[in-house]
């Protein structure tokens, strides 16, 4: 099976203009022959790197919530329309996708993994007319700091969190 990985970033709060990156992905990863194209973390929506919503110990401002409120609205909905635009591409197109999206489900906002299968035209509850690949996996709230552990034990967990923490990648 030919891979292809993409690194591209997302146009943070403009979902829109972000698929349209990915649809050109999808199309030169097929062009060029690749079965399975694999797409960043938290590519749909933004990975909000540098962003802390106005968040510290206790606090938010009312700035940082409306950031985040600005933030949430350009999350996906699943199924949607993102997740309809993907499985076609896929089928058109013969090609794996998984990509790493923002999603929302009530006032929650989640970072997920999404893929599908050209392959089969089984239904799926999240991608109508392509298979996951596997099952959806919210791995942990977006635009969530952790205020209170940075903060609170300072520079020697603090340092720990920047080795682990994508954000400081």
């Amino acid at each position: 099976m030919k891979v292809a990985i993409a690194q591209i970033g997302s146009v943070l709060f403009d979902t829109s203009a972000t698929m349209g990156r990915v649809e050109r992905c999808c199309r030169e990863a097929s062009a060029a022959g690749a079965q399975l194209l694999v797409l960043p973390e938290a590519l749909i929506a933004g990975y909000p790197k540098g962003l802390d919503f106005g968040v510290s110990v206790r606090n938010r401002t009312e700035a940082g919530r409306d950031l985040f409120l600005r933030y949430f609205r350009s999350a996906i909905l699943v199924p949607g329309q993102e997740t309809e635009m993907l499985s076609s591409w896929a089928k058109e197109l013969d090609i794996h996708i998984v990509v790493g999206v923002i999603e929302r489900d009530g006032w929650i906002a989640f970072r997920s993994a999404h893929g599908s299968d050209p392959q089969t035209s089984q239904a799926c509850p999240h991608w109508r007319g392509a298979r996951n690949l596997g099952p959806r996996r919210r791995l942990n709230h977006a635009g969530r700091r952790y205020p209170d552990w940075k903060n609170r034990l300072g520079n020697l967990l603090g340092k720990l969190h920047a080795a682990l923490s994508p954000e400081s990648l």
